[in-house]
């Protein structure tokens, strides 16, 4: 007599689970491998370029390591502000002085306070007496640039590489071009309540909208400025004409790096291991997890497939 068995959806569910954990864990520990070879044997490969020549057709196709100084040939621009610096990265954080509702929802009850925060704040459905609070003098954006033509010796090296920098610094003094503050005082007398005119003030790396940076008010705008200036960097990528790019195709790992400061090269393969493992640690981890969970369902279905 044949016996049979009932599955229910959330048994097969855990079977797909095991298995998409099974697969996930037994694919990590190829790729794994498998990129830790490559890296070994690009390491055996590299070639050392002087950063104060031009580019070596001998070097093209190839992996190349060279440390030097960057350099560009214009500035960054920020075109809402007239902000330029001559820098490989420059980032725009803005913040607004708001009045902001706080609603506990164990005592339900709401307070409110100001404070700076990263975006105005509507305050249409505060009560009766908060209701017309917020405004701001200016709106603007985040935003990060990227140097367009960055240098190192006789390679451009790409903007997405240009992107990985992050060493920021908010040492800087920023100035406005006399349009672009006519432009932002013409906007915060537009936006002010009574169409009165507010200073802007330039402080170090900040541009401040408002009457007093020492007392913010309601409406104050903050302009933060920071940068990546020029400096040493080393880079290992593959030599294609006068630019650096990635180095590998098709399903290869690829190798386009940078750090900041003089780095050997076997310092910057380090760096990618050490990636590499940690990319295959949480990948493992969540191929264990979904194995584990798919485990725990599929008893029921186990105990079945094997009751007498």
């Amino acid at each position: 007599m044949r016996k049979s068995i009932s599955v229910g959806i959330g048994q097969v569910l855990a079977v797909l689970l095991l298995l998409t954990g099974l697969g996930l864990t037994l694919w990590n520990e190829y790729r794994t491998i498998r990129v830790s070879l490559m890296l070994n044997n690009a390491e055996k490969n590299i070639v050392e370029v002087d950063p104060s020549g031009i580019p070596d057709p001998a070097c093209e196709g190839k992996l190349i390591h060279l440390t030097g100084v960057t350099q560009s040939s214009e500035p960054i621009r920020d075109m809402e502000t007239g902000v330029d610096v001559d820098a490989l990265l420059l980032k725009r954080d803005v913040e607004y002085f708001q009045l902001a509702e706080y609603h506990d929802s164990e005592t339900d009850i709401i307070t409110y306070y100001e404070d700076w925060v990263d975006r105005p704040l509507s305050s249409q459905d505060y009560i009766a007496s908060k209701r017309d609070a917020n405004f701001v003098y200016v709106r603007l954006a985040d935003t990060k640039d990227t140097c367009s033509t960055v240098t190192l010796g006789g390679y451009h090296l790409p903007a997405g590489l240009i992107g990985w920098v992050r060493d920021y610094t908010t040492g800087m003094h920023i100035t406005i071009p006399e349009e672009s503050m006519s432009e932002l005082r013409a906007q915060a007398r537009s936006a002010s309540k009574d169409n009165v005119d507010v200073p802007v003030h330039v402080i170090g790396n900040i541009i401040y909208v408002g009457p007093n940076p020492s007392e913010p008010q309601i409406g104050d705008v903050r302009i933060k400025y920071s940068m990546v200036p020029h400096g040493t960097v080393s880079v290992l990528g593959k030599a294609q004409g006068d630019e650096i790019v990635q180095y590998g195709s098709g399903r290869e790992y690829h190798i386009l790096s940078i750090m900041e400061g003089d780095h050997s090269a076997s310092a910057i393969l380090n760096e990618e291991r050490e990636n590499n493992r940690g990319g295959g640690f949480l990948v493992l981890f969540v191929g264990l997890i979904l194995m584990a969970l798919g485990l725990v369902g599929s008893l029921d279905l186990i105990k079945a497939l094997f009751k007498k």
